[in-house]
């Protein structure tokens, strides 16, 4: 797109991204007279709409630049264009484990009152608290794990959702114990069934059946 090796040309560019379609349009400035190469300088935001060189995007959106080029070799002219496009994914600086807060597991009956014994054949709720501290929401998959004393597992479930920011959410499923003995209960708090990436660490606790 060095169109006048005289001047510094300019380029309009199209920036959008998952959470914001129509986006914003900023020129890109040649960094030299014939160099061919254009810089434009954006900022992101996940609390602002998009204005000026401003977008709004989340983390875990893919943002897109887009231009007209029109220096297509012959039999083309400049008349003649091709929309050139890319891509990127944006990411926060938070590590993935602290991306969630997991609380430790609690255990009641049907009736949320908190059990300190257990008996086969007798329904309990398995219950966690996530909390998203951050100020972008999250999606999550939040998994149930229950092991005998074998290492076999006997349940396993999963609640899909998401987290607004500062949002906390209990969880909670039922589980029918149907042996005595001990069981080991782990929970597990991800990015998606997916890509399996840990949003906060495992929280685990045992049991005793009687």
């Amino acid at each position: 797109m060095n169109l006048n090796p005289e001047a510094l040309d300019q380029i309009s560019i199209q920036i959008f991204s998952d959470s914001d379609i129509a986006g914003i349009e900023v020129n890109a400035v040649e960094t030299s007279e014939s160099s061919g190469s254009f810089v434009a300088t954006i900022s992101l935001s996940q609390t602002l709409s998009s204005s000026g060189n401003k977008l709004y995007s989340i983390t875990g959106d893919e943002i897109f630049a887009k231009y007209d080029d029109y220096t297509l070799p012959k039999p083309y002219s400049t008349l003649d264009n091709l929309e050139i496009e890319t891509f990127a994914k944006i990411d926060s600086s938070i590590p993935p484990i602290k991306r969630l807060e997991n609380s430790q597991i609690l255990l009641s009956d049907s009736l949320g009152n908190q059990l300190q014994s257990f008996s086969s054949n007798k329904q309990l709720q398995i219950i966690g608290t996530i909390t998203n501290d951050h100020n972008f929401k999250q999606s999550f998959v939040y998994l149930f794990q229950v092991k005998n004393t074998m290492d076999s597992i006997e349940s396993i479930s999963w609640i899909q959702g998401e987290l607004s920011p500062k949002q906390s959410l209990d969880v909670s499923q039922s589980w029918i114990p149907k042996k005595s003995g001990t069981y080991h209960i782990e929970t597990f708090v991800w990015n998606s069934l997916d890509e399996l990436i840990p949003l906060s660490p495992v929280m685990s606790t045992s049991i005793t059946v009687e």
